[in-house]
């Protein structure tokens, strides 16, 4: 017999205020605009995008369309739906970024691992070719206008 799966839905266990926020959450601290995008409309799904549209303003249509992971939504879409939602965005300094491998093993008292040495060509290169010169443009004259009848 074979085992029958379905695909995994976030949006099923999203049923509550604490975890809708703390899903978002995550997404934010990713710092990948796509990511959020759906992160947000994972959340409206579990909501009822019927009513997050209608709170909003927008389609429903339109929705699915910007928060969808190839979605490109404008900030105050991105603002309108998560007032919608009742989510609220806080700033904070940004954690620290971890030391890296070679600045912790200098540290310890090891030596850091060596770089590769990229050898570069010392040949000079051969010298560009002035461009070509361009026939200098004729002027052709113009006739002038006839004289305008003197008025009587």
């Amino acid at each position: 017999m074979a085992l029958k799966t379905s695909p995994f839905d976030a949006a099923e266990y999203l049923d509550d205020d604490e975890a809708i926020a703390e899903y978002v959450t995550e997404a934010l601290e990713t710092n990948d605009p796509a990511y959020i995008a759906h992160a947000i409309g994972v959340v409206a799904r579990a909501k009822g995008m019927t009513l997050i549209a209608r709170e909003t303003g927008l389609s429903r249509e339109g929705l699915y369309r910007a928060l969808s992971e190839g979605g490109n939504p404008e900030f105050a879409t991105v603002v309108g739906v998560l007032n919608a939602l009742g989510i609220q965005l806080h700033a904070g300094a940004r954690k620290p970024a971890p030391k890296r491998k070679a600045a912790a093993k200098k540290v310890a008292g090891e030596a850091a691992p060596k770089r590769k040495v990229v050898a570069r060509s010392t040949r000079k290169a051969a010298p560009k070719k002035p461009a070509p010169k361009k026939a200098p443009r004729r002027r052709v004259a113009r006739k002038a206008a006839p004289a305008a009848a003197s008025m009587a």
